[in-house]
């Protein structure tokens, strides 16, 4: 049987909360359905909890005795990973190499200097042609738009290196948009002509139907994660270091699509800049930073580049059966903890990682299992939100309260790789040292699970 998951939660109220508590509320309308923002793929400790009805009547237990043995190190069955076969692990390691590798990237870029980028996107290309996946599942077809969209960025990359105009892309027609922005230099009217087809496509998005919570089964989960990278890949600007610190909705798209639009209308400033600059200001309108019991206390997917750094994949499934958003009690001490946390926002974003800190612990305290992922997700909604506000560096010390990594972060495949992954995303955004260091040690990581996996699948068993 597949294990559902990916890292996460808590069963019934406390005994006392802390001295964040109030009376309890009820959360009527704001509670969190089962679907949204959580746990992700399946793990050990999930098996048999697949109930009758779907994944929506699935309840996270708050201990379970297959937590008492997850331990650090590599394990050679697939299905321990919440997949059906080798291929859809290494399709999600993947994914996350290719993230780190993408920021190296923009990062070059960011520095002007167009011809590392190129190449850093052309080895992305070429490292992904090179990792050996079958026919089945959704590996092959997730790899070959990571490789074309990889391709297309390097090409991009390369003509901007040339002072030439980019090639217009074919079945990316975000970045079409982008590339003919990009190649019009001053001339008016191809400037408007870009304008006029953005605003069009904004106004009626492929995506707009896009729900990252509607899935029927597990199959129908893979197949929507395909869809999200699509357009996440071709939305996504390639030139500079400009996320949303959030889960990645179809709204990002369209944000993407009217900061090109509204870039082709500007007079003055960098081609190359404009729409960065006008996709963040658009971002702290449709996304301001706000502490909120949903954000701090919702399931985790376990895959911090979902939960955190803006990047596409489903919304988890489930909910947690102690300490959940159904828990009156301990949702009014999450609404009072959101409270005190925008507050500090407001006042003084230094007291913010200490107060996620003293909630860590309390959280910690309750023994159960399951609260593993509740103080997992309060870490990644600290680090959320002090990113949106621009707080890269008090993010970066709320990031990193996930070390040492433990319990249920063993269920989830390459979890090493993401957190370096997004460390060092923050560190290039904080303007630290080591970050282009930080985001190889990522695709290192990912390269271990790789060489694991293929000797798993070399093995009798072929790792089942």
């Amino acid at each position: 049987m597949l294990a559902l998951g990916a890292c996460s939660t808590p069963e019934a109220p406390p005994a006392s909360e802390p001295a964040l508590a109030q009376q309890p509320q009820q959360p009527a309308q704001h509670l969190q359905q089962p679907g949204q923002p959580g746990q992700q793929q399946q793990d050990p400790q999930h098996q048999g909890q697949h109930q009758e009805g779907g994944f929506d009547r699935l309840v996270i237990p708050a201990d379970t005795p297959a937590w008492d043995n997850l331990s650090e190190g590599f394990k050679g069955n697939h299905q321990f990973y919440g997949e059906r076969r080798w291929d859809d692990v290494i399709a999600r390691v993947i994914g996350h190499q290719a993230n780190a590798m993408r920021d190296l990237a923009r990062l070059d870029a960011s520095r002007g200097d167009y011809a590392a980028a190129a190449a850093r996107y052309a080895a992305l290309a070429d490292r992904l042609d090179g990792v050996d996946i079958g026919d089945e599942g959704i590996a092959p077809d997730l790899r070959a738009m990571l490789t074309s969209a990889a391709r297309r960025d390097a090409a991009l990359c390369e003509a901007l290196a040339a002072g030439e105009a980019p090639p217009i892309p074919e079945d990316w027609p975000v970045s079409a948009l982008r590339a003919r922005y990009l190649g019009a230099g001053d001339d008016a009217a191809a400037l408007a002509a870009v304008a006029a087809d953005a605003a069009t496509l904004a106004a009626q998005p492929p995506w707009g139907e896009l729900d990252p919570a509607a899935f029927e089964d597990f199959d129908a989960r893979h197949e929507l994660r395909l869809v999200m990278y699509r357009y996440a890949l071709d939305t996504t600007d390639p030139l500079r270091l400009d996320y949303r610190w959030d889960y990645w909705r179809p709204e990002e798209a369209s944000l993407q699509v009217k900061a090109v639009a509204g870039a082709a209308a500007l007079k003055s400033g960098s081609l190359v800049e404009r729409p960065a600059n006008l996709a963040a200001g658009l971002r702290v309108k449709d996304l301001p930073p706000d502490f909120t019991p949903e954000g701090l206390g919702g399931l985790p997917t376990g895959d911090s580049y979902i939960d955190v750094g803006g990047e596409p994949g489903p919304l988890a499934i489930g909910r947690l059966a102690k300490l959940g958003l159904d828990d009156a009690e301990h949702y009014a001490w999450l609404e009072t903890l959101a409270d005190k946390l925008d507050a500090a926002l407001a006042a003084d974003p230094k007291k913010v990682p200490p107060l996620i800190g003293v909630a860590a612990i309390w959280l910690d305290e309750r023994e159960h299992g399951s609260r593993f992922y509740n103080i997992k997700q309060l870490r990644n909604d600290g680090a959320r939100q002090l990113a949106r506000a621009g707080e890269y560096a008090l993010a970066l010390e709320v990031l990193r309260g996930h070390y040492p990594l433990h319990a249920q972060d063993w269920a989830c495949p390459n979890r090493e790789g993401i957190a370096l992954g997004l460390e060092g995303r923050l560190m290039a955004l904080a303007g630290e040292d080591g970050a282009e260091a930080k985001l190889e040690e990522a695709v290192a990581a990912g390269d271990r699970w790789l060489a694991d996996i293929a000797g798993a699948k070399r093995a009798p068993s072929g790792g089942r």
